[in-house]
């Protein structure tokens, strides 16, 4: 290869890595951003490496002859440099934040667990988060239970439950919670029954006495095999009433094919018989995706979403279903990340004192659990102050249970984030005590006691 050949080469392989350096250091400044518990790790290993590969690169070509070389190279070995520095600087506070978390005094870190419900990949972190009485609950999902048959899980849950009880902890009973609705969204099948969703019932029953007792066999079904494994949370059924809106770019929430029917008050009475079966079985259940999803279009596991119906409309139509449930102090209400526009269009539904304080707990009434949807979903993860500053909110507001699921490591940055607003007396203790009452009755009332 003669000198130009050369040269030219070398400058498209320059640009080329001047071009791929950059959306390295995108990455490597939100790597802790939700993604894949499975391949976390994988990834910080390969980011550590691309990095290194991009400064020699850099450097290489910044020894050059040519002026275009020698700035092409220097570009690309600072911006490495700089994707390098993220990642130490990002992967430290947040091993030092779960270094606090985990040193922190069992008896202060009590108050604020006592509210987190978290999923988990690692056993044994899950245990030593127990053991510093650093959550409240647990959220089992299908990489807990797969490859293991039910009475594995049931060991595993009833060794859960013991930690709890051994911790100290005042609420000695642990939360835990699954997402069995049936249909889709079957998270612990196998080894539990995999039964298709409450709408196939409904639409294959038109008569309502055939209609009462298939809906009540079928919610027997998750009740008994809930109970035996231990869950004491179920969180379903999906009340979103069914308005037909469809995404294509929607993988996650796909209300239309999870959702009971189009018409509110049918929501309403298959729930009813659901919750009431499961109930009946020590099982809370939970009424979701308040304040409705079955007419927001996009997904906020992916992106914000807004909800623009007025509160009449959907206190005649989409709140049908909520209201009902929530009549019985055993429902759990679920709270979504969707903007609800016409109450309170800056905050997500999760964290609205206009929605949760205002027309749930005032004016509802409500005094039953809410649990917010997952933490880590990108319509709330991406706000400004991070998960951190939305848990405060969360608390402050009225929420019961905060919920990290889809990828546990995220709960060490928030529970570290309630720690230090509690240290500097900006937690609103008051309110945490009504929650951490209406927990306790909870507890107390009988739903609950037959599994713990």
């Amino acid at each position: 290869m003669d000198a130009r050949s050369r040269y030219i080469l070398q400058s498209v392989v320059a640009a080329a890595a001047g071009i791929v350096v950059i959306p390295l250091l995108v990455v490597a400044l939100d790597w802790r951003s939700p993604l894949s518990p499975d391949w976390r790790y994988g990834l910080l290993g390969g980011l550590w490496s691309a990095t290194a590969v991009f400064v020699w690169f850099g450097v290489f070509l910044a020894l050059g002859r040519s002026r275009w070389l020698r700035w092409s190279g220097r570009f690309v070995a600072v911006v490495a440099l700089a994707a390098f520095a993220a990642l130490v600087i990002r992967e430290g506070r947040f091993q030092w934040m779960r270094y606090q978390v985990l040193s922190a005094d069992p008896l202060e870190l009590e108050a604020i667990g006592n509210h987190i419900v978290v999923g988990y990949t690692d056993l044994d972190e899950l245990r030593t988060l127990l053991e510093k009485r650093a959550v409240g609950g647990v959220f089992i999902t299908a990489r807990n239970v797969r490859g293991k048959t039910m009475d594995m899980v049931a060991a595993e849950i009833a060794e859960l439950k013991k930690l709890r009880q051994l911790s100290g902890a005042e609420l000695a009973r642990l939360w835990v919670a699954a997402d069995q609705e049936g249909g889709v969204v079957s998270r612990l099948s196998p080894p539990l029954t995999q039964l298709p969703p409450l709408a196939s019932i409904v639409s294959a029953n038109a008569d309502l006495a055939q209609r009462t007792v298939a809906i009540a066999n079928y919610a027997r079904i998750h009740a008994t095999e809930l109970s035996q494994i231990g869950v004491n949370l179920n969180l379903a059924p999906v009340v979103d009433v069914n308005h037909g809106v469809i995404n294509p770019d929607d993988k996650f929430s796909r209300i239309y094919s999870r959702a009971i029917a189009d018409d509110p008050l049918q929501v309403a009475e298959v729930a009813s018989i659901y919750c009431s079966e499961l109930l009946h079985a020590g099982i809370h259940c939970t009424a979701k995706h308040f304040p409705g999803l079955g007419r927001v279009y996009n997904d906020t596991h992916q992106e914000n979403a807004t909800l623009t119906a007025p509160v009449a409309e959907l206190a005649r139509t989409d709140w049908i279903p909520f209201r009902e449930l929530a009549k019985n102090s055993g429902v759990a209400i679920m709270l979504s990340h969707v903007h609800l526009a016409t109450v309170d269009p800056e905050h997500p539904v999760s964290i609205s004192a206009s929605v949760v304080t205002d027309v749930l707990r005032r004016q509802w009434l409500f005094d039953g659990i809410l649990i917010t949807d997952d933490f880590t979903m990108a319509g709330l993860y991406y706000l400004d102050g991070g998960m951190g500053e939305a848990a405060v909110s969360a608390l402050g507001v009225g929420v019961d249970l905060i919920l990290v699921s889809y990828e546990p490591e995220q709960c060490y940055p928030l529970i570290y984030q309630l720690l230090e607003t509690k240290r500097e007396g900006r937690l609103d203790l008051p309110r945490l005590e009504s929650s951490r009452s209406r927990m306790a009755r909870q507890h107390l009332s009988g739903f609950m006691t037959n599994q713990d």
